[in-house]
């Protein structure tokens, strides 16, 4: 259907209702919904399926768009990505005055498994170094959740673990939960994301057992002298709980959000953004997860169900 023309019109109620035999609709995706009347897309697609990849680029572009408020579609049993920008386009609509019936949001595939560490030794992708005193276990076992293993990096003297990614992710959402678990008052136990090993940007965390007023992360990033960061202003979410952590970088808009909760659905959340966050020259996305510290520290994170998502 990527010829159609729809700018011109007014109705789409029942258009493809029952068509229950159609694997994919083409296009879709792309219609042009501005010439539409109040309430015009009853049951639009009610019996059919589209592919998670297809609505979610379906909830963006209408969302894009302007002049539609007050839909009733039913979009049949197609899910949507949690965390994603589709999720967000979704809540517009809805704020908007939408009525939306789907089958509802899936969680984003969390890199090597539901809970990712739940096999024996390092997964694929993750590598170690450790230095002296220094310790790393990919199968702790106490980490909440549908599995109890999580990654375990006690940094001392450069120790710390690493995730290629395979691709670099410019813009992206990244989604984890961690737990600070030893602190040495001198540094903050840092996860670091990369494009190379001379290009990165950090996330600290302060003292366990504390609540911290501004915030128990910061996305921070030297430029020279300067420092380019995020912090989430309220103490919603002790040190001492496991932090669900949501990140979102968009290196072209220079934009990077940083959103922390305790609760996966992240309920109650506490986000900041930065709209013109100075990236490094020769950083241009995210390929590399670092967790760990480069000094004789001796700190302790926990580390788990982590992914990505892709939102070019």
């Amino acid at each position: 259907l990527s010829s159609f023309d729809t700018s011109s019109t007014t109705n789409m109620d029942y258009m493809f209702s029952g068509c229950s035999s159609l694997a994919t609709i083409t296009g879709i995706e792309d219609f042009d919904i501005t010439g539409l009347g109040v309430n015009s897309m009853l049951d639009f697609l009610n019996g059919l399926t589209l592919s998670t990849t297809v609505y979610n680029e379906l909830l963006v572009n209408y969302q894009g768009q302007s002049g539609y408020n007050n839909q009733d579609p039913h979009f049949g049993s197609s899910t949507y990505t949690l965390y994603s920008s589709a999720a967000t386009a979704r809540a517009d609509l809805v704020t908007s005055g939408w009525t939306i019936t789907d089958g509802g949001s899936v969680a984003p595939t969390f890199a090597y498994g539901t809970e990712g560490f739940e096999g024996t030794g390092a997964p694929t992708g993750w590598t170690s170094v450790v230095g002296s005193s220094g310790s790393i276990s990919y199968d702790d076992t106490s980490s909440p959740g549908t599995g109890s293993k999580s990654l375990k990096v006690l940094s001392n003297n450069n120790t710390y673990a690493t995730l290629d990614l395979g691709s670099v992710y410019s813009n992206c959402t990244l989604i984890f939960k961690q737990k600070h678990t030893v602190y040495n008052s001198n540094t903050h136990m840092m996860v670091w994301f990369a494009t190379d090993a001379s290009n990165a940007i950090s996330l600290r965390s302060p003292a366990p057992g504390t609540t911290d007023p501004n915030g128990s992360f910061y996305a921070d990033h030297f430029v020279g002298s300067s420092v380019s960061y995020v912090t989430p202003t309220s103490n919603n979410v002790s040190v001492t709980d496991w932090h669900y952590v949501k990140v979102d970088i968009n290196v072209s808009a220079t934009t990077c959000t940083l959103t922390k909760s305790t609760s996966s659905n992240f309920t109650s959340p506490d986000t900041a953004t930065n709209s013109s966050f100075s990236y490094r020259t020769g950083f241009t996305g995210v390929r590399y997860i670092l967790i760990g510290n480069f000094l004789n520290l001796g700190t302790e994170i926990l580390f788990d169900e982590f992914s990505v998502i892709d939102n070019s």
